[in-house]
């Protein structure tokens, strides 16, 4: 549990900043459209589950043992 906790306190603000032009001014040519990018996949990702995929999911058979 501690390397976790660890692991997540190092990634967020790695993850943060990753997101961030890296030089300024920030043009068209230099910007860091890795936002623009996770965020189209989010909207993608939400838009494809709300409407087709929650829909077709099926669940796992489950066999309980009874005594």
């Amino acid at each position: 549990m501690a390397i976790n906790i660890a692991a997540l306190i190092f990634l967020a603000p790695v993850w943060f900043f990753s997101f961030w032009p890296l030089a300024t001014p920030v043009t068209a040519e230099n910007m860091n459209w890795s936002s623009a990018m996770f965020g189209g996949t989010i909207v993608f990702a939400l838009a494809y589950y709300y409407g087709w995929a929650r829909y077709r999911y099926v669940r796992p058979v489950v066999q309980v043992k009874r005594d």
